[in-house]
Formats: C-alpha cells, structure tokens, sequence
C-alpha cells in the first residue's frame, strides 16, 4: 500500500515537472517570435497582422537608339505596275520587276555645263535595275528616272548617268518587248528604305538629244 502510495506521488511530480518545462519553453518561443515579428509586422485595422508591400526598386529609363544606317534594310523590290511621269499621268510602260542594291560607278562621268552632275570611278551609289514592257503600239527610246528616300523620309541622292543628259538612263524598247534597264544615283550613305521609278519624258521614236 505504502510503495503505491510512493509511487503515485512520484508520477504526480513528474507530470507537474514536465508541464512546468513545457511551459516555460512555450513562452519563451512567443516572447522570441513577438520580439522578431515587430520590427516588420503591423497589426491592420481588422486586428489581423498585416506585412507591409514591399518598395518597387526604381529602373533607370533608357532612350531608343537611332537607327543604324548600315542596317537599314534594303526596300523591298518591286513591279507589276505602270509607271507614271512625274506629273502624275499613267504611261504604257509596264514595270515588270526592280530591285535596289548599294555599289560604286565603275568610270567616271562628268558634264561640263553642269559640274554638279559628276562622279568619279569607285564614287558610292544606288543601284537600281529591273526590266520593263513597252506596251505602246511604235518601239520607243524610253527615258526613266527614280528617287530615293533614307529613314528619315527625305528624298536624297542625284541621278547621274551617261546617256545624253545626265539625270535619267534611256531604253530603247521595241513594242510590246521587254527591255533591261539599270539607274545609278550618287549616295554615300546605306540608309535607304524606299525608292519610285518614274518615265521622265514622253517616249520617243528618235533618241532624247
């Protein structure tokens, strides 16, 4: 009876002992937790702890670099149309196809009543080539110009070339044939990212003098 009674009474202290450690732990993991939690946890208006958003790290701003003029992109080619002369009136000369590209005169040109339109050999231009239809009803020396434009929209560049005047390349074609033609522009600059081809004056049966 006396060793039941013993040992009941150590059971009861160990469980006293053993909820006082466990205790004593449990408050020391809340005042820890609380001590850490208040520097950066707010308590919002509905009693519910709140973590305040953090702040948007600021990025410098940067500016669109302008464009590259030697990777501006060749226009692209193009045909199946009429041509027109520069006043606006349709022709019967039929574009069938153009193509643009950057390389050099290959001899030198000059004119003497007009300085201006001169280039020397390995002088830069802009090239453009393709074919046409004469869809007249005579064969006709056929003379045809072009202008360019750069990025920025602006027409650029002077036609020089070694027909009889200086501004506009002739083709002889005969009715309804289909002729080759080639028109060099002096440029110095790959910034091209447009062109238009235009018949300069009425076509003729007999050269432009």
């Amino acid at each position: 009876m006396v060793n039941k009674k013993l040992l009941f009474g150590i059971l009861a202290i160990a469980i006293v002992v053993i909820a006082g450690v466990s205790l004593f732990y449990h408050l020391k993991d809340a005042e820890f937790t609380t001590v850490w939690k208040l520097p950066f946890i707010r308590e919002g208006e509905d009693g519910q702890p709140s973590v305040p958003a953090p702040t948007p790290t600021p990025y410098p701003k940067t500016t669109p670099a302008e464009p590259s003029h030697e990777q501006s992109p060749i226009p692209s080619p193009k045909g199946g149309e009429y041509l027109y002369f520069r006043g606006g009136e349709k022709t019967k000369v039929f574009l069938i196809d153009s193509n643009m590209r950057y390389g050099t005169y290959d001899e030198d040109i000059f004119w003497p009543p007009w300085p201006e339109y001169s280039a020397k050999k390995g002088d830069p231009c802009v090239i453009i080539n393709g074919t046409i239809r004469n869809e007249y009803d005579k064969d006709y020396f056929i003379c045809l110009t072009a202008d360019i434009y750069n990025v920025k929209g602006e027409k650029v560049g002077t036609v020089i070339t070694n027909a009889t005047k200086p501004a506009f390349t002739v083709v002889y074609s005969k009715s309804n044939g289909i002729s080759h033609f080639e028109i060099h522009i002096k440029y110095d600059k790959k910034d091209i990212i447009d062109y238009d081809i235009f018949v300069a004056f009425e076509p003729s049966e007999i050269p432009p003098p």
